[in-house]
C-alpha cells in the first residue's frame, strides 16, 4: 500500500509539466481504430479498460447534444470521465459539483439532468449508471434550462450514453476512521445493457455505518451536569439502509418510454444521554423510514424541429421516531407523505428569422401532495392532516437577433435574447408568478457573455409545513447571551405559519477560451434578494433570541432550557457574490497504451489477411483505404466525442492518460438578512451568523485536480474557506472566532484493465479496479474559540466534525 501510495503521489507531481506539454497532442493519430476483440477474446475493452464505441464524425450537431444556440461551457470525453476514478454516475456527478452548481436556486444550485438531450422523469433513472457506459458528458449554463421549460437558476448537465454496452458490475466498500470508533461497509451489484432500442439497469445496494460515542472522541463533559456521560451519548447514529433500483427503457414506436422504480429501507439507533433521575440505562432515539418511488418519462418528435416529453413522478415517505424522555415514557412521531405530478413540455422553432429560428417551450404541470402525521409527547396526542394541489403553465421565447455564420449583423456576432414566465395556482397559498428574461452574446468566438434577471414567488413544501412535532432532550448548545454551553430540550417539526417568498435574481456571467487549449475561464456576478424568504431557525445568538424571544425558554436562574427549532420567514435576504472559475485538461501520451493499439492493429491486420486468403477476395474491413475514413468523415476509436471538449476533446478512448485542473473561487460581497421590520439588519459577514459553524465566510476556493496514467490515478480534492465571527451583540454576550478552514480528500486507483502482460496472465483481472481514498487527509477540524482563546464546550472539534480522517478501500468489477 506504501508502495502504490508513493508510486501515485510521485505521478501527480511529475506529470504535470509533460501534460502541460502534451496539451497540444492527440492521444492518437487520426485514422488509427481500437479492436472490437483482443486475442483472449474479451469483446469491447479497450487499452484504457473501457468498452469501445465506434463514433462517426459528420457536419450536423452531435448526436444526443442539447438542441440550441447555447454551447457546453465544459464537455468531458471517456478519457476526462476515467480520469475522475469512479464507479457510478453519482459519483461522477458529486466530483463535478463545483462546476455543475448554480447557486441561484431555491433547490440549492443542484443542476437540471438531460439524457442525451432528453428529459428524465428523476435523477433515479440514471444515478447507478457505470462511467464506462458515458460516452460525453457536457455542462451548460444556467440560460440552456430556459429551452427546456425550467427556470433560469440551474445549470444543464447532459449525459451521453454509448449506443451499445452491457456489464455486471459488483463493488465492495470498507471504510474506517483513523481515530477509530466508527466504520462502515457498502455493497452493491449492478447490471446495465444498454442497446439503440432502448436500456436495462438493475442496482441492489446495502449500506452500513456503526455508532460513535463521544467516549470515543474524548469529548470534555460539562462537570456541572451530572446526566453528560459520554459512554451513553452517540456523536455519529448507528445507520443502515437497503436500495433497490431498476429502470427499464424501450423505443416503442417513435417514442423512447422509460419506467423507473426505487426503494429504500432506512434506519438509525442514537444515544441522548442519562435520564435526569439517574439511572444507568441511557435515553434512546430510533427511527425508520420507506421510501417507494415510481417515474416514468416519453420522449418523442413532432417534426425536425419539434420535440415533446412527459414526465410522471409518485413518491411516498413513511417514517416513525421513537423517543425516550425524562418521564419514562417513550414518544413517538409516525407520518406519511405522498406525492404526485405530472409534467409535459413541448418546444420547438416558430419561425425563421435572417438570423436564425425563433425558438419555444410550452410546458404544463400539474402535482397533488398530502402529508399526515400523528405524534404523542408526553401522553398527549396530536395529528396533522394537510394536502396541496398545484397546476403550472410555463413559457419560453429564444430570439436571434444577430449571428455570425448568417451574416446577419455579424459585426455584433451571435446574440439572441430571450424571455420566460410561469404561473402557478396552489390550493392553499393562491396564484404564484414567476417571470424573467435575459441576453446571450458572443461577440467573438471564444468568448460568451450571458445576462439574466428572474423575479420568482414560492411557498413552503408540505413537510416545513405540517411535519411532525419532535423534541429531542440533552442537545448541545451554546448561549451567546451567558457565553456557557448548556444542554437543551429541541424543537423539531413543520411551521403552518409560514408565508410564500418573493426573489429577485439578476446574473451577469462570462465564458472564455483564450487559447487554441482545452482550458475555460468563466466568471459569474449574481445578486440575490429574497422577500420573506423561508429558513430553519437559525444560530441561538443573542440577535436571534431577541428577535424570537417566544423560541426560548429559560429557567427562574435564567438558564436556557429549551429553542423551538421549526423554520421561520424572515423579512428580507441580500446576497452579492462573484465566482470565477478555472478548468484545464490535457492528455498524456503514454507508450504502453502506443504499444498496445500498434499490437492490435498487428493482430487486426494478420486477421484480415487470413480470411483474404481463405476466401479469396479482398476483407473490406482490414484493407479498405484510409484505415478508418468513412464517408461520413475520420473515425477515432474508443469512443471518443468529435470536437473539442471544455476539458479535453482532444483525447480519445485508447489515450495514455489525462491531467485535469480546476480552481473556482468565490467571492462574496453582501450577505445580509433582515429578521423582522425595525430591528437591525444581521451582517452574516461582519459578526452575524444563522448556521452553526459562524458567519458567511468572504472567500471560499474549491481545488479539483487529478491524473491518470495506463488505468493507475490520483485525485485531490480541496476546499477552503477564510475565517468568520459571531459577536455577542449589543446586549454584551460572548464573541466566537471560527478560524479559516480546509480539507483536503485523496483519493488513489488503479484500473487493472491496461496492465495488458498482466491481466492476460491473471484473466480474472479484466475490468477490476482498486480505490484507496482518504477523507480529511490532514484530519483537520474547524476550530473555534472566545475571547480567552479557550474553546467552548459545544463547539469542541470533536463535536463539529466527530468522524474526522477516514479510510476507504474499494474493490469494483466490471464484468463485460
Amino acid at each position: 500500500m506504501r508502495r502504490f501510495g508513493s508510486a501515485a503521489l510521485a505521478l501527480l507531481m511529475t506529470t504535470a509539466a509533460p501534460a502541460a506539454m502534451a496539451a497540444g497532442q492527440s492521444d492518437a493519430p487520426v485514422g488509427t481504430e481500437t479492436p472490437r476483440q483482443d486475442d483472449a477474446g474479451a469483446p469491447g475493452v479497450d487499452p484504457m479498460g473501457d468498452d469501445i464505441e465506434e463514433v462517426v464524425i459528420t457536419g450536423g450537431p452531435l448526436r444526443g447534444a442539447v438542441p440550441g444556440d447555447i454551447k457546453p461551457e465544459l464537455t468531458l470525453n471517456p478519457a476526462d470521465i476515467r480520469a475522475y476514478g469512479v464507479g457510478s454516475l453519482a459519483e461522477l456527478l458529486t466530483e463535478l459539483e463545483p462546476q455543475t452548481r448554480s447557486g441561484r436556486g431555491r433547490d440549492g444550485g443542484a443542476p437540471v439532468l438531460l439524457l442525451s438531450g432528453r428529459r428524465i422523469s428523476s435523477f433515479g433513472e440514471i444515478r447507478d449508471i457505470p462511467p464506462e457506459a458515458i460516452e460525453r458528458v457536457e455542462i451548460l449554463p444556467e440560460e440552456a434550462a430556459l429551452k427546456l421549460g425550467y427556470r433560469a437558476d440551474q445549470r444543464v448537465v447532459n449525459i451521453v450514453l454509448r449506443r451499445r454496452f452491457r456489464s455486471i458490475t459488483a463493488e465492495l466498500d470498507g471504510t474506517v476512521a483513523t481515530a477509530g470508533g466508527r466504520d462502515g461497509q457498502d455493497v452493491e451489484l449492478s447490471m446495465l445493457r444498454l442497446n439503440p432500442d432502448g436500456r436495462v439497469n438493475l442496482d441492489v445496494e446495502y449500506e452500513r455505518d456503526s455508532s460513535l460515542l463521544e467516549s470515543e472522541r474524548d469529548i470534555i463533559q460539562d462537570p456541572a451536569n451530572s446526566r453528560t456521560d459520554g459512554e451513553y451519548r452517540t456523536l455519529q447514529p448507528d445507520r443502515q439502509s437497503l436500495t433497490a433500483n431498476a429502470v427499464l427503457s424501450r423505443t416503442i414506436g417513435k417514442v423512447a418510454a422509460t419506467a423507473n422504480l426505487r426503494m429504500e429501507q432506512s434506519w438509525s439507533d442514537s444515544l441522548l444521554g442519562l435520564p435526569i433521575a439517574g439511572g444507568t440505562d441511557p435515553l434512546r432515539r430510533s427511527s425508520d423510514s420507506n421510501t417507494l418511488h415510481g417515474g416514468i418519462s416519453l420522449n418523442g418528435d413532432i417534426s425536425p424541429k419539434w420535440r415533446w416529453s412527459a414526465t410522471g413522478n409518485w413518491d411516498r415517505v413513511e417514517s416513525r421516531t421513537l423517543t425516550d424522555r425524562d418521564t419514562g415514557l417513550t414518544d413517538w412521531a409516525r407520518s406519511i407523505s405522498n406525492v404526485a405530478s405530472v409534467d409535459a413540455l413541448v418546444n420547438g422553432a416558430v419561425a425563421d428569422l435572417p438570423a436564425g429560428a425563433i425558438s419555444t417551450s410550452l410546458r404544463v404541470a400539474g402535482r397533488t401532495s398530502g402529508l399526515t402525521s400523528e405524534s404523542r409527547r408526553d401522553g398527549l396526542f396530536a395529528d396533522t392532516d394537510i394536502g396541496r394541489d398545484s397546476g403550472s403553465v410555463r413559457a419560453n421565447l429564444d430570439l436571434p437577433i444577430a449571428s455570425r455564420s448568417k451574416a446577419v449583423l455579424s459585426a455584433l456576432g451571435n446574440l439572441s435574447l430571450n424571455a420566460n414566465g410561469e404561473v402557478e395556482q396552489l390550493s392553499d397559498f393562491g396564484t404564484l408568478v414567476t417571470y424573467g428574461y435575459g441576453a446571450n452574446w458572443s461577440p467573438i468566438d471564444g468568448v460568451r457573455l450571458i445576462a439574466s434577471f428572474t423575479e420568482e414567488e414560492g411557498a413552503p413544501s408540505a413537510q416545513q409545513l405540517g411535519n411532525p412535532r419532535v423534541e429531542t432532550p440533552n442537545v448541545r448548545v451554546f448561549d451567546f447571551v451567558r457565553g456557557e454551553t448548556v444542554d437543551i430540550n429541541r424543537i423539531d417539526g413543520g411551521n403552518p405559519g409560514l408565508g410564500a417568498d418573493n426573489r429577485s435574481v439578476m446574473k451577469l456571467g462570462a465564458n472564455l477560451r483564450p487559447f487554441d487549449a482545452d482550458l475555460t475561464l468563466n466568471v459569474d456576478y449574481t445578486k440575490s434578494t429574497i422577500r420573506n424568504p423561508i429558513a430553519s431557525f437559525p444560530t441561538a445568538t443573542a440577535e436571534i433570541e431577541a428577535a424570537f424571544p417566544d423560541r426560548f425558554v429559560r429557567d427562574g436562574d435564567g438558564q436556557l432550557i429549551q429553542i423551538d427549532n421549526r423554520p421561520v420567514n424572515f423579512e428580507r435576504s441580500e446576497r452579492e457574490q462573484i465566482r470565477w472559475g478555472l478548468n484545464f485538461s490535457a492528455p498524456i501520451s503514454s507508450p504502453l497504451a502506443r504499444a498496445a493499439m500498434e499490437a492490435a492493429q498487428a493482430r487486426r491486420a494478420e486477421r484480415a489477411a487470413a480470411r483474404e486468403a481463405s476466401e479469396g477476395q479482398p476483407d473490406r474491413e482490414g484493407a479498405r483505404p484510409g484505415a478508418g475514413e468513412r464517408p461520413g468523415g475520420p473515425r477515432f476509436g474508443g469512443g471518443r466525442g468529435p470536437g473539442r471538449g471544455g476539458f479535453g476533446g482532444r483525447g480519445g478512448g485508447a489515450a495514455g492518460g489525462r491531467f485535469q485542473f480546476g480552481i473556482y473561487h468565490t467571492i462574496a460581497l453582501t450577505d445580509r438578512v433582515e429578521i423582522r421590520d425595525g430591528l437591525p439588519a444581521l451582517d452574516l459577514l461582519n459578526g452575524s451568523a444563522t448556521g452553526s459553524r459562524g458567519g458567511s465566510p468572504r472567500h471560499q476556493v474549491e481545488l479539483r485536480t487529478g491524473v491518470v496514467r495506463d488505468g493507475i490515478g490520483v485525485r485531490l480534492n480541496a476546499d477552503w474557506q477564510s475565517a468568520t465571527r459571531v459577536s455577542g451583540g449589543t446586549t454584551g454576550g460572548e464573541t466566537l472566532r471560527f478560524d479559516d478552514f480546509a480539507t483536503v480528500n485523496l483519493r488513489l486507483f488503479a484500473n487493472l484493465g491496461p496492465q495488458f502482460k498482466f491481466v492476460r496472465d491473471n484473466r480474472w483481472l479484466t475490468g477490476t479496479r482498486l480505490v484507496v481514498s482518504v477523507d480529511n487527509l490532514f484530519d483537520n477540524r474547524l476550530k473555534v474559540t472566545d475571547a480567552s482563546g479557550a474553546t467552548p464546550l459545544s463547539y469542541q472539534p470533536a463535536l463539529l466534525d466527530p468522524v474526522g480522517r477516514t479510510v476507504r478501500i474499494s474493490v469494483r468489477k466490471l464484468f463485460f
